[in-house]
C-alpha cells in the first residue's frame, strides 16, 4: 500500500508501507525507479537524466553506449571539492591534471605535457615526422622514407661519452653543410680517406698509405733502404721536402 504525506514544515514523502520498490509512472509509463536500498534507475534506454535550469547537464544510455553530455561552459571532473582532474572544453583543449597541476593538454596541433614523458613501449614517429628538442625546434630527428637524420640548427652539436663512443657502419662519409662534399671516408675492409676541398689527398691501402699532392714533414725516420721507384726529393720554396726533378 503506497502512501503520500505532506506536512507543513516537514518532508514530502511518497512511499510504500511494504518493503517494496517505489515506481515512478508519467503518463502511464514507469520512468523512476527507487529500490528499498535508495538506488535510483531509470529504466528506458535513450533516457536522460537532466541537471540545471537549462538541463545544461545530462546523462543517458543509448543502448549501446553510455555518455554526459554538457551544454554550458566547461565539464569539470574534479577528485576532489576544489581540485582539478579533468577539464573539457567545447571546440577546445582536454586537460588533464595531477594534484591539482596541469600536466597534459590536447591543442589544434597536438599535445603539450608539462613533465616527464616515461614510456614502457615505443615511440613511434611516421615518415617526415621530427622529434624537435629546443625551445625553437633546433634540435631535429625524423626519417625521410629514404634516409635518417640528426640536425642541429644552433650552435655545436656535442656527443660525449665516459667510454668509448662508436659508430657503426660499412662506410662512413663526412659530408659538408650542403652535402655535396666528402671531407672524410671511413670504409670497413677498406682505405680511410682524406679530402681537401673535395679533392682525395690521403688514402690507405693494403700496402701503406698513398698521397696526392705535397707532402711536408718536420721529420723523417728512416732509412728508406725499403723504398723503390722514388724520384729525387729536394726542398722547395717554402723549404718543404717535394718529389720529381722540379721540386723547386
Amino acid at each position: 500500500i503506497g502512501f503520500f504525506q505532506a506536512v507543513a514544515g516537514q518532508d514530502l514523502r511518497i512511499g510504500t508501507s511494504t518493503n517494496s520498490p517505489l515506481h515512478l509512472f508519467v503518463n502511464g509509463v514507469n520512468r523512476v525507479n527507487i529500490d528499498t536500498s535508495g538506488y535510483v534507475s531509470i529504466p528506458h534506454d535513450s533516457t536522460f537524466l537532466q541537471i540545471g535550469a537549462s538541463q545544461d547537464l545530462d546523462l543517458h544510455h543509448n543502448g549501446t553506449n553510455s555518455y554526459i553530455r554538457n551544454k554550458t561552459g566547461d565539464l569539470h571532473i574534479r577528485p576532489l571539492v576544489a581540485e582539478e582532474g579533468i577539464i573539457l572544453k567545447p571546440n577546445g583543449s582536454v586537460e588533464i591534471y595531477h594534484d591539482n597541476s596541469k600536466k597534459f593538454e590536447t591543442t589544434s596541433t597536438g599535445v603539450n605535457i608539462t613533465g616527464n614523458l616515461i614510456a614502457t613501449g615505443n615511440l613511434n614517429v611516421n615518415d617526415n615526422g621530427n622529434i624537435n628538442v629546443g625551445n625553437s625546434g633546433d634540435l631535429q630527428l625524423f626519417h625521410n622514407g629514404t634516409n635518417s637524420f640528426i640536425d642541429s640548427d644552433t650552435g655545436n652539436l656535442v656527443i660525449s661519452s665516459v667510454a668509448d663512443l662508436r659508430f657503426n657502419s660499412a662506410d662512413y662519409k663526412f659530408m659538408n653543410t650542403a652535402d655535396n662534399e666528402t671531407l672524410a671516408r671511413f670504409i670497413q675492409n677498406g682505405a680511410v680517406e682524406l679530402y681537401y676541398d673535395a679533392s682525395k689527398k690521403l688514402e690507405t691501402m693494403s700496402t701503406g698509405v698513398k698521397v696526392v699532392g705535397v707532402l711536408s714533414a718536420t721529420t723523417l725516420t728512416g732509412d728508406g733502404s725499403a723504398l723503390s721507384n722514388l724520384p729525387g726529393f729536394s726542398p722547395d720554396d717554402q723549404g718543404n721536402l717535394k718529389a720529381g726533378t722540379n721540386a723547386g
